[in-house]
């Protein structure tokens, strides 16, 4: 239960953000629930110019297939 998730998403595990409360309920044996967002496949072709970045990738994406998230 802290602000460091995203690094456990990095190195391929399922992470994510839970309130104190949430933490007690589950190491309790109490269930939790989560919400997941669809899987999408996409494929990359081609080459990107020289200035351009993966963030710029990904923010494209968002862009495409939602509106939130892309700022």
């Amino acid at each position: 239960s802290d602000s460091h998730t995203p690094t456990g998403g990095g190195i391929g595990m399922m992470a994510i953000g839970a309130g104190g409360l949430d933490v007690a309920v589950a190491m309790a044996g109490g269930p939790f629930f989560m919400t997941y967002p669809r899987v999408v496949k996409v494929n990359l072709t081609g080459s990107l110019k020289p200035w351009v970045a993966a963030k710029d990738v990904i923010l494209k994406l968002l862009e495409i297939l939602t509106t939130k998230g892309n700022v």
